[in-house]
Formats: C-alpha cells, sequence, structure tokens
C-alpha cells in the first residue's frame, strides 16, 4: 500500500481527498514553483555562454566568443566589466555587408577589428570609447567584426591587410 493509498483511506471518497486543504495548497504552491523555476532556467539559457572558437590573428591566437544569431550580435560584450588578454567576441553576419558598430552598455574600451570574408584585416577602430553612441563603421563592407581589448592592436602590431585564421565559413 502507498502512502497516497494510505491517506485516501482517511477520507470517505476520492472527492473529499482532492478537495482537502492541504492537497489544494500543495497545488496551489506548486505553480508558482515551477514558475520561478523555469525561470531561472529560462535566464541562465539567455545569459550562458557563447560558443567558442580559436582564432588566429597575423600569428596571435586569440580566444572567441561567436556571435552569430541577431540575438548574439545585438547583446555582444554589452554589460561586460572585463575581458581577459588574448580573449574577445566574433561577429559573424553570415555575409558580406554594411556594418555598424557602437558602444551603447559596453563598460570596456574595445579595438574593433574588421575582417573580410576572405580572412584578411580591412580596418581597425582602436580604443573604441565604452558607452558611446557614436556609429562605428568600417569604410566598406565586411563579413566579421573582432572586437579586443583595446590596445591589443597596437600590443600585436595588427594592421589592414594582416591574415585571420580560424573562421567560420
Amino acid at each position: 500500500m502507498t502512502d497516497t493509498d494510505s491517506q485516501m483511506l482517511k477520507f470517505k471518497s476520492l472527492a473529499a481527498y482532492e478537495n482537502h486543504p492541504m492537497k489544494i495548497l500543495r497545488r496551489i504552491c506548486a505553480v508558482p514553483v515551477i514558475g520561478v523555476i523555469v525561470l531561472i532556467l529560462g535566464l541562465t539559457a539567455k545569459a550562458g555562454d557563447f560558443e567558442r572558437a580559436l582564432l588566429t590573428v597575423d600569428g596571435a591566437d586569440i580566444v572567441v566568443e561567436l556571435a552569430i544569431t541577431r540575438e548574439e550580435r545585438s547583446r555582444g560584450l554589452m554589460f561586460r566589466r572585463s575581458l581577459p588578454p588574448d580573449h574577445g567576441m566574433l561577429f559573424d553576419f553570415q555575409g558580406t555587408q554594411r556594418v555598424a558598430m557602437w558602444m551603447k552598455n559596453t563598460f570596456i574600451p574595445l579595438d574593433m577589428v574588421f575582417i573580410t570574408r576572405d580572412g584578411v584585416i580591412d580596418h581597425i577602430a582602436k580604443r573604441t570609447v565604452p558607452q558611446s553612441l557614436e556609429v562605428i563603421a568600417p569604410p566598406r563592407p565586411t563579413r566579421f567584426v573582432l572586437e579586443v581589448n583595446g590596445g591589443t592592436a597596437d600590443r600585436l602590431g595588427w594592421q589592414a591587410g594582416d591574415p585571420v585564421s580560424g573562421l567560420p565559413r
């Protein structure tokens, strides 16, 4: 005999058991608890890590988080307070196009490296200003934008024409 069976023996009918105040209270409490669990899991998934990859930029290895979807590209590095050295975020626009970036809600200065579909640095916007609404755009359409800590391009000697390997196809 299960616990449920023994509890039901205390009641004259199944309806009396199902309508018992403690049973109803458990049902009522379960809904918010389940809702909170679903909410927490949903927020964790949204705040979860981006997919990672390794790029080589003019001989230097850079660990990148990939911003591929529109949602990932919109969020980018916003609200980050730090970025480890030789780490960054690679925005993949899935094809060559005009792109425009900004620093809204971005708290760390960044170098923005604009990369062609063929894996060549086309333009670098150095030491962009945190939280600025100024539009940052390369002179030509591009496929990828690599964001790294401000000063990284100078420290590693990157310039237009340098090769980048490990990019998504």
